[in-house]
Parts: C-alpha cells; sequence; structure tokens
C-alpha cells in the first residue's frame, strides 16, 4: 500500500491597503489563480474601506462569478464600536463571511457590543493568545471566532491548548502565521493539517522580497502537504552572505513590490 494522499490545504489570497483599482487587481488575479477564499484589511476610512470592499466582490465575481469565492475582512483594531457597528452592515451587503478584530484588543466590552446584533460573524485576532485569553473572550461574548498563531501562543502545546479551548466554548478556528518566510509557512500549515482546524492562513511569505527557504508549493489557492517526513522545505543559507548580530547589513533587503502575482 502506498502513503495516503494528504489534501492541499487551501489558503487566501491578503489584499492589504491601497485604492480600490489596486484592490480589484489583485483580486482579479487571485480569483483567476485559483483562490477559494479573500481577505481584505479594513479598519480605515469606512467609505474607502467600503469602497475597496465593494471593488474585490465585484472583481472575484467576474471571474468565478456571484458568491464562489469567499471574502473576509481583518480591522485589526482599527474602528471604535460606533464605526464597526455601522461597517458590519455593509460588510453583509457584500457577503463578508467574517470580520476579525473590528476593535480595540484591549476592550472585550467594546467588541461583544459590535457582535451583539452584526450580520457578520465576528471573530478575535489580537484579543487571543492562549486559552486563557480564548477563554476570556467567550466568557465576555466577544467573538464568533478566533485567529490563533503559533508566534503569539509560544509553543505547538500552547497553541493545541488554544485550540482545544475555543472548541470547548463553541468558537469556529482560524491559525494563520505572521509574514514569517516559507519556513514558518510550512511549519503552520503542518500544524494546521495536524489540529484540523477550519481555517488556515498559510502564505505570509507572499510579503517577502527574499525568502531563504523554497520547497512549499501553493497551487490554486492551496497549499500541497508533502508526502513523507519533515516539512517539505528545504533552507538554503550561504554562510558568506550572513550579517554577524549587531552590525548593518552591505546590501539591505528592498522592500516587498506594491503589485503581487499569484501562484497558479
Amino acid at each position: 500500500r502506498g502513503r495516503p494522499v494528504r489534501p492541499p490545504l487551501p489558503t487566501h489570497a491578503p489584499i492589504g491597503f491601497g485604492t480600490p483599482e489596486e484592490a480589484a487587481a489583485l483580486a482579479t488575479a487571485a480569483a483567476e489563480a485559483g483562490f477559494g477564499r479573500v481577505k481584505i484589511r479594513v479598519g480605515g476610512d469606512q467609505d474607502r474601506d467600503r469602497a475597496r470592499v465593494g471593488a474585490v466582490r465585484r472583481a472575484v465575481d467576474r471571474v468565478t462569478g456571484a458568491g464562489t469565492v469567499v471574502l473576509a475582512a481583518d480591522a485589526n483594531g482599527g474602528w471604535d464600536v460606533a464605526t464597526a457597528r455601522a461597517a458590519v452592515r455593509w460588510l453583509a451587503d457584500h457577503g463578508v463571511a467574517w470580520l476579525e478584530q473590528p476593535t480595540p484588543p484591549g476592550d472585550l466590552a467594546a467588541m461583544a457590543a459590535v457582535r451583539t446584533d452584526s450580520p457578520v460573524p465576528v471573530w478575535a485576532d489580537e484579543s487571543v493568545r492562549d486559552a486563557a485569553s480564548v477563554h476570556a473572550v467567550a466568557d465576555a461574548g466577544a467573538a464568533d471566532g478566533v485567529h490563533l498563531k503559533l508566534e503569539k501562543a509560544g509553543t505547538v502545546d500552547a497553541l493545541a491548548a488554544a485550540v482545544g479551548a475555543a472548541r470547548s466554548r463553541g468558537l469556529h478556528v482560524g491559525l494563520g502565521q505572521m509574514d514569517c518566510g516559507r519556513l514558518g509557512c510550512a511549519t503552520t500549515a503542518h500544524l494546521a493539517a495536524g489540529l484540523a482546524v477550519e481555517v488556515a492562513e498559510l502564505w505570509g511569505c507572499a510579503h517577502l522580497a527574499h525568502d531563504v527557504t523554497d520547497g512549499l508549493i501553493l497551487h490554486r489557492g492551496a497549499v500541497l502537504l508533502p508526502d513523507g517526513a519533515g516539512l517539505g522545505v528545504r533552507v538554503g543559507v550561504d554562510p558568506a552572505a550572513l550579517t554577524p548580530v549587531g552590525t548593518a547589513p552591505a546590501h539591505p533587503l528592498s522592500p516587498p513590490d506594491r503589485a503581487r502575482t499569484f501562484p497558479t
């Protein structure tokens, strides 16, 4: 018998701040590349955010058909209660599946006030790090789901405990990562598979201009897991190119381009 084939893990295409036209161009590229989920950064000027979300919805619908691509929004704590409560109405009009961290993370009562009558499920992101903070969010009635990260939990055991706490409280569970390169993305992918989370954010390396790791494959909006042991990545570092700690690099890395293409 051969090894069981591990199904690919769907991830989403990230769309940061910019103009509605830029957001539409990125969304079109993502839909054409096979992504079934797009997450849009919001939390700034509400009129501009509304225009950007609308542009993304129209763009993906043109490529794949109405409602085929799932939209999510992440405010990163950028709104007050009144702004967030107004925003969930138009987010719902555009079919947004969930909104992450609409209000500042230090105020669970504010997020609970937004969630009370929100037509869009509210997820906690910056408000959760570990099992204790997950329980605090649940106790406050502040969220329908949580977006967890290994970097914030600190250890695999602590992350697993946070996932368990969320499930015990009836919360949806997502797992993501920072802009950590392919090595970090591969680690998160394996944790997402092992913990069987509902939603995984696995392509943080899209923001990196340079990556010392290769081998992780993104195809049609999903990360392919390796058939054998290991993370399925290769780290290639030239010792001569390393910069000693405490010194400035001779050739600083350039920032990533604003425009982005997505692997197909």
